[in-house]
């Protein structure tokens, strides 16, 4: 047949179309392992450095600017640590609940805080720990036999919705109160500054946005209030 060998231009453009789609998904998903591989290893280089980058910073800035730099270094590195330590209480606080939910559907109570506690640990990267929540808590319900809920309307037929039915007011809560309240008072961030921070940083740079959203606006903040302060105490501006 003439034109037996040869192919459409509909279906040449499909094949482009589905071929970007594969190719665009495939970027995705490196990149985003690869931020949560190259994250924790940057928080553990800072957090093990014995001041070698804080003074590589001191000394390329000119004298007349020494106290001014070393002031507003000092203040992020405090900022930075109440961040750290609102993120681990918010982690904590997500551990909790989701241990709970999961006791109160009829999830074993050992296995209830096994899950909760690694979905917590987890949720320092936003959205790992509902993913693994989700899948932990799924394969549970796949795998259990037996199960006493607390709630009278859950069996082990709904187990599966009810779990992922925790997952969901978990991460609801997480997000509505837990980061913009318990996180948002540890960096002296106003709760919405914290919302729209994280949706502004996922709508511009995507994954990475959604991670570093909050830091970077502590770091512009103190930046900008320190070096604003110091320069009127010492009647520069």
């Amino acid at each position: 047949m003439p034109g037996q060998g040869k192919a459409s231009a509909s279906d040449v453009l499909f094949a482009k179309t589905d071929g970007g789609r594969h190719s665009s998904l495939l970027r995705t998903i490196i990149s985003t392992a690869s931020l949560w591989l190259v994250t924790p290893l940057v928080f553990l280089t800072l957090l093990f450095d014995d001041g070698r980058l804080k003074q590589g910073l001191i000394r390329s800035v000119p004298n007349r600017y020494f106290e001014l730099t070393l002031t507003v270094i000092d203040n992020i590195n405090a900022a930075l640590g109440r961040y750290l330590r609102g993120t681990a209480l918010e982690c904590f606080l997500v551990g909790v609940s989701f241990s709970l939910c999961l006791f109160l559907i009829g999830v074993d109570p050992r296995w209830s805080v096994i899950i909760g506690a690694i979905a917590g640990v987890a949720n320092a990267i936003p959205f790992l720990g509902t993913a693994i929540g989700m899948i932990v808590g799924i394969m549970y319900a796949v795998m259990a036999e037996n199960i006493s809920p607390l709630l009278p309307f859950i069996n082990d037929n709904n187990l599966i919705i009810a779990i992922a039915a925790s997952v969901f007011l978990v991460h609801l809560a997480d997000n509505a109160i837990f980061q913009p309240y318990i996180l948002g008072s540890a960096v002296n961030l106003h709760p919405l500054v914290v919302i729209l921070g994280v949706m502004g940083g996922t709508l511009l740079f995507g994954f990475a946005g959604m991670l570093f959203a909050i830091p970077s606006i502590i770091v512009f903040k103190v930046v900008v209030a320190t070096t604003f302060r110091q320069l009127r105490a010492y009647y520069i501006i």
